[in-house]
């Protein structure tokens, strides 16, 4: 049984943050954790806190406010983190909808469409979650060599770099439902590609992103927007965006033997070597 003073996270969007504040004076006895109050110096402490607040917290809590669609881009990727460790997660959900946000709906322990219903909720004090924590069967990043390649996100640009680790021999999946984490438990890296102009709306990703994070599973994140969302690049272990980004991910990829963190670095340092050449430098 997981109880209310155990602790709940407050998963949600930055823009409208009064709505923490409600639930906070609402239920002064219950320990909640607040991203707010989590280091703001640099986006590596960010995320460090932020996903690991999902993962300690024993429940997250997840507000979706009026007239949107989405509980916001990060909100996504800390739920998927949560849902490894099998905590109970709770939304709420006002965008006046009155339908379920379909990621959420399938991964939520409980659902409400108001404060005021969730307010009920929590004054019985059981937030037992109704799911399973997920096992790791190894921790990828410390892999001699790698097979299982899981690609999300926008995928048509990826399919040169798709046809080049089959080739390699790699096994390819994508597009699991979120609920199949004992499948993408398999993977050893992660590759998501966001095209320019999407408002990083592919939901799944996001959240598997999460799912990789506490799984220990390497992400490569594929950018074209010119300005990245800023806690996707702390999320992951590489990046490459704008011009040049399947150039360069080729490169990397067409090196890499080993997920081990001393064999990789040398293959990204190759990378920033061959790319980052001089050759506009004037003395």
């Amino acid at each position: 049984m997981i109880k209310a003073k155990e602790g709940i996270y407050l998963v949600g969007s930055f823009t409208n943050p009064e709505w923490r504040d409600e639930f906070i004076n609402k239920f002064p006895e219950i320990k909640w954790v607040d991203p707010r109050n989590n280091p703001q110096s640099s986006m590596a402490k960010v995320v460090f806190t932020d996903l690991n607040s999902s993962i300690e917290t024993p429940s997250t809590l997840c507000y979706i406010p009026f007239g949107k669609n989405s509980a916001g881009t990060t909100s996504y990727s800390e739920v998927g983190a949560s849902r490894v460790k099998g905590n109970s997660i709770i939304t709420v959900d006002e965008s006046g909808r009155n339908k379920k946000e379909s990621l959420l709906k399938k991964v939520s322990s409980y659902y409400f469409f108001s404060k005021n219903e969730s307010f009920n909720f929590l004054k019985r004090g059981d937030l037992s979650s109704k799911i399973t924590e997920i096992v790791p069967l190894k921790n990828p990043s410390l892999m001699d060599s790698y097979k299982n390649v899981y690609v999300a996100g926008d995928l048509t640009p990826l399919t040169e770099t798709v046809v080049k680790l089959k080739k390699m021999g790699k096994k390819i999946n994508c597009n699991l439902k979120v609920d199949e984490l004992d499948k993408f438990k398999e993977t050893d890296l992660m590759i998501i590609n966001f095209d320019k102009g999407n408002g990083y709306n592919k939901k799944e990703a996001l959240y598997f992103m999460g799912v990789s994070y506490a799984l220990n599973i390497p992400i490569i994140l594929v950018d074209e927007n010119p300005v990245n969302y800023p806690t996707l690049p702390a999320i992951a272990r590489r990046t490459f965006h704008k011009e040049g980004r399947f150039e360069e991910l080729n490169y990397y990829l067409d090196r890499l033997k080993s997920l081990k963190i001393s064999d990789e670095a040398l293959v990204y340092y190759d990378l920033m070597t061959h790319f980052n050449k001089p050759s506009n430098y004037k003395e």
